[in-house]
């Protein structure tokens, strides 16, 4: 097979993932995580912000952009969001509380701030998914 031919199957195979809820999911998701831990890292550090303040406000700034992308792209919802919103701000809350809980927890139980803030996130990762797609957005 020749380079077009290559480009043009990794073309259709990567659109054909690209419309599978799990994959935009993880998108999404990897996205609103990398600017969570960059916001967490810099007020945490350069900024000296109080470590569970700096969590929650880093924590904070993903929810708004991770509700619209998996609303609108990862889940297709087109409902109006009121009950979509008032459904995943009560998985917010639960999350945000193991969050920073967790994160301060691991932290000063010795771990890196990044490698506390990944195991956290990892471990609410599929639950999240599991309640998004059958409670939140259905």
């Amino acid at each position: 097979m020749d380079h077009a031919g290559v480009v043009s199957v990794l073309a259709r195979r990567a659109g054909a993932l690209s419309r599978r809820s799990e994959v935009r999911y993880v998108l999404v998701g990897g996205m609103c995580f990398a600017v969570d831990a960059a916001l967490l890292y810099t007020l945490s550090r350069p900024c000296h912000v109080w470590l569970p303040l700096a969590t929650a406000l880093a924590f904070g700034s993903s929810v708004l952009a991770n509700f619209t992308l998996n609303r609108l792209w990862s889940f297709g919802a087109r409902r109006t969001p009121g009950r979509h919103f008032l459904r995943y701000s009560c998985l917010v809350a639960a999350n945000w509380a193991v969050t920073v809980c967790a994160v301060p927890t691991i932290t000063w139980a010795g771990a890196p701030l990044l490698v506390a803030k990944t195991t956290c996130t990892a471990a609410l990762f599929l639950a999240n998914y599991v309640v998004s797609r059958r409670w939140i957005y259905r």
